[in-house]
């Protein structure tokens, strides 16, 4: 649903789950962005910290949710 709705509305696909999506992303030039892309944004906007961006993190984490990295630290290391 999501994946239509961003191709017939223009929207930015949000999701995680590249493996799954990659492939509607590259077929219908999607915009997509990721758990990472937005708490970068908001830690760059000023709206969080890295200490609140781990805890957001660590609670996804702990929910079985698979992320790139162990904690937003890390990820904001390998986004530089």
């Amino acid at each position: 649903m999501a994946i239509a709705l961003a191709k017939v509305y223009g929207g930015i696909l949000a999701s995680n789950n590249l493996k799954d999506i990659s492939k509607y992303v590259e077929k219908y030039n999607l915009d997509h962005i990721a758990t990472g892309d937005i708490l970068v944004a908001a830690l760059e906007a000023g709206y969080i910290d890295e200490n609140t961006g781990n805890q957001i993190w660590s609670n996804m984490i702990s929910k079985r949710r698979i992320l790139p990295t162990n904690s937003f630290s890390d990820y904001l290391h390998l986004s530089k």
